[in-house]
C-alpha cells in the first residue's frame, strides 16, 4: 500500500478514449493492490481458493471495512471543514452462482457473530432488568401508597413525596436493543433501531428483499443516513423519533432484479440522490465454476488476521451500546493528500460536461470525491488507529480504487443512458446510409428517403436531425442542393473533402453544400463507426 503520489500520477488509471467499442470490452479487475494489507491478502487468497471474482470479494471487503469503522472515525470534508461519516453504500450486481452468499458469509462472519453475541447479552441484561424493575416497581407502589395514606390522614406528605420522587429517579434503565445488522426490515423497525443505536449495517446477499420493500420508497432517510445528518420521523399516532443515523449499505442483486428496479424506480432513485451515493460493482458472468474444496491454510490465516482486526474494532464499538458514546476519531488530509484529492476532483469535473464521456453518471461522479475521502479515512484508520492525518500514499490508493468504481458505474448506466441511445442511433443510421450509398453507386440520394424508409425511430425530424448532424460533424456525409430552395440530398464526403452533385439539372454545373447543419456543433466525443 506504499504508493507515492508520483507513482499514482503515472498510473493513468482512467482510459482517455471513450469509444463505444472500448466500453464493450471487459474491464480490468478491481485494483486490489490498493487495499490495506489485511484486506488485500484476504481478497487474493479467497479468489485463488474459490475462483470467485475479485471484484465481488473486494466489494464485500470494503463494506466490512465500513461497518467495522463507521462508529469510530469521521473525516473532515475540506470544502466545509466539518466532519462527516465514513460509512459507504455498495451494490454488487452478479448472476446467481457467482458466489455472493459464500463471500458474504465468510467476510461478514465476525459481524454476524458479534450481532449474535450482542443479542445473547441483551437477553441476559433484559432478564436482570425485568427482575430489578419488578422490585423497583413494588417499592415505588409502596411509597406511593404511603403518600396516599399520609394525605388521607391530613399530613402534608412532604417526607413521603421526597421518598417517592427519590426512588422514581432510580428506575433501572431498559437495556438498549442490540440492533446492529438489518436485512428484511420495515421502515418503522429501522427507525426504532437506529434511535437506540445509530451505527448499523444493512446487509443483503439477496437485495430483492430491499428492492421490493416499502423502505426503498424513503430515500430521504437513507440519504440522511449516508450524510450523517439528523432525521425526524413522525407517525400519525404521535410517535416522534429524532435520530442521526450512520448506515453501511451492502446490497447484492442479480442483474435482472436490479434492472427491473431501475426500470420501475430508477428515475426517483437517481433524482433523489439515493443511487448516486453507491459504489457499484458489475460482475461479468464467469459460468459459476467454483472450487468447492476446503479453504487452504493461507486463506484461513488471512481470514483470521482480518477477523482479529475487525474484532478489536467491534469491541470498541460495543462500548457505545452500554455506556457513554465514544468520541469519534476525526481525520484530516495532509497538504499533499489534499492536493491529490483536489486535482482528481478537477479532472473528474471536466469529464462531466454535456457531451463528455461521463455526462450520464454526473450524479454518481459528483459524489466520488466524498466517497474517496471516506475510503481513505477507513484505510488510514485500519492501518493506524492513532493517526491524526490521512497520508498521501493512502489517498493515492483510494483514488485508484475510485477510478475503478467510476468505470463500473459507467458500465452499469451507459447502456440505459441517452448518450448510449444517441450513439446507437448514429451507428444505426450510418449503417443504413452506407447501404443506401452502395445501392446508389455512392452518389447522393434524397434526404426524404430516410424519413420514408430509414430506421423507424429516426423518421421523425426531431430525432433525425441531431443524428445527421453528428455524421456531418464527423465529416462522413454532407447535405447538398441544386439551389437554395431545392430538395436536399445526402452525399458522402470524399477523402479530399468534396461532395457528390445532386442527381438533378444544375445551373452552370454548380451546386451548394448546406452549411447550416455544420454550424451546429456535434457531440464533443465522436461516435466510433470504424467497424461499420
Amino acid at each position: 500500500m506504499a504508493l507515492s503520489p508520483d507513482i499514482y500520477n503515472a498510473l493513468n488509471l482512467i482510459p482517455t478514449s471513450p469509444q463505444t467499442q472500448q466500453r464493450q470490452e471487459m474491464l480490468s479487475s478491481c485494483p486490489v493492490q490498493f487495499f490495506p494489507p489485511e484486506l488485500e491478502n484476504m481478497i487474493r487468497a479467497l479468489h485463488d481458493d474459490s475462483h470467485i471474482p475479485v471484484a465481488l470479494i473486494s466489494n464485500v471487503a470494503l463494506a466490512a471495512a465500513s461497518l467495522a469503522c463507521q462508529g469510530l472515525v469521521d473525516v473532515i470534508q475540506p470544502h466545509t471543514n466539518t466532519p462527516e461519516p465514513c460509512s459507504l453504500y455498495l451494490l454488487t450486481v452478479a448472476e446467481s452462482g457467482e458466489g455472493k452468499t459464500t463471500v458474504n458469509k465468510l467476510i461478514m462472519k465476525p459481524f454476524y457473530d458479534f450481532a449474535s453475541e450482542m443479542k445473547r447479552e441483551y437477553t441476559a441484561r433484559m432478564m436482570d432488568y425485568k427482575r430489578e424493575h419488578k422490585i423497583w416497581k413494588v417499592i415505588q407502589q409502596g411509597l406511593d401508597s404511603n403518600l396516599r395514606q399520609a394525605i388521607k390522614k391530613g399530613y402534608s406528605g412532604e417526607h413521603e413525596i421526597g421518598l417517592s420522587e427519590g426512588h422514581a429517579r432510580k428506575e433501572p434503565p431498559c437495556p438498549v436493543r442490540p440492533a446492529f445488522i438489518y436485512e428484511d426490515v420495515s421502515l418503522k423497525a429501522l427507525v426504532e433501531g437506529l434511535s437506540e443505536h445509530p451505527d448499523a449495517g444493512f446487509l443483503s446477499d439477496e437485495a430483492i428483499t430491499f428492492f421490493k420493500s416499502y423502505l426503498k420508497n424513503h430515500p430521504g432517510l437513507l440519504n440522511k443516513a449516508w450524510d450523517g445528518e439528523p432525521y425526524d420521523f413522525r407517525r400519525a399516532d404521535g410517535e416522534i423519533y429524532e435520530i442521526r443515523p450512520s448506515l453501511t449499505f451492502s446490497l447484492m442483486a442479480q442483474p435482472g432484479i436490479f434492472m427491473d428496479y431501475l426500470k420501475k424506480h430508477g428515475d426517483t432513485a437517481r433524482s433523489s440522490g439515493f443511487l448516486s451515493r453507491f459504489l457499484f460493482a458489475w460482475i461479468d458472468r464467469t459460468g459459476g465454476h467454483r472450487n468447492r474444496k476446503a479453504l487452504s491454510d493461507r486463506t484461513k490465516y488471512s481470514l483470521n488476521v482480518f477477523y482479529e482486526k475487525v474484532s478489536v474494532l467491534l469491541e470498541k464499538q460495543k462500548r457505545n451500546f452500554y455506556g457513554p458514546v465514544l468520541q469519534k476519531k476525526t481525520l484530516r488530509l495532509t497538504p499533499e493528500a489534499l492536493t491529490l484529492w483536489q486535482n482528481k476532483i478537477a479532472e473528474t469535473e471536466n469529464r462531466l460536461a454535456p457531451g463528455h464521456e461521463w455526462e450520464h453518471i454526473r450524479d454518481i461522479a459528483s459524489k466520488s470525491g466524498a466517497n474517496t475521502l471516506r475510503m481513505a479515512a477507513l484505510f488510514q484508520y485500519m492501518q493506524d488507529v492513532d493517526a491524526e492525518f490521512i497520508q498521501p500514499e493512502i489517498m493515492a490508493c483510494s483514488l485508484g480504487i475510485m477510478d475503478w468504481y467510476l468505470k463500473q458505474a459507467d458500465k452499469v448506466f451507459y447502456p440505459i443512458s441517452e448518450k448510449y441511445q444517441f450513439e446507437h442511433d448514429v451507428r444505426e443510421l450510418y449503417a443504413w446510409i452506407k447501404k443506401r450509398f452502395a445501392q446508389n453507386n455512392w452518389t447522393p440520394f434524397a434526404k426524404n428517403d430516410i424519413e420514408k424508409r430509414g430506421p423507424g425511430r429516426l423518421r421523425r425530424t426531431d430525432k433525425l436531425e441531431p443524428v445527421l448532424n453528428q455524421l456531418i460533424c464527423q465529416k462522413l456525409i454532407g447535405i447538398v442542393q441544386a439551389s437554395n430552395h431545392s430538395a436536399r440530398y445526402i452525399s458522402p464526403q470524399y477523402p479530399d473533402g468534396s461532395f457528390g452533385a445532386p442527381p438533378v439539372p444544375l445551373y452552370n454545373n454548380t451546386f451548394r453544400v448546406d452549411k447550416s447543419w455544420q454550424n451546429t456543433a456535434g457531440r464533443s466525443v465522436p461516435v466510433d463507426l470504424s467497424d461499420l
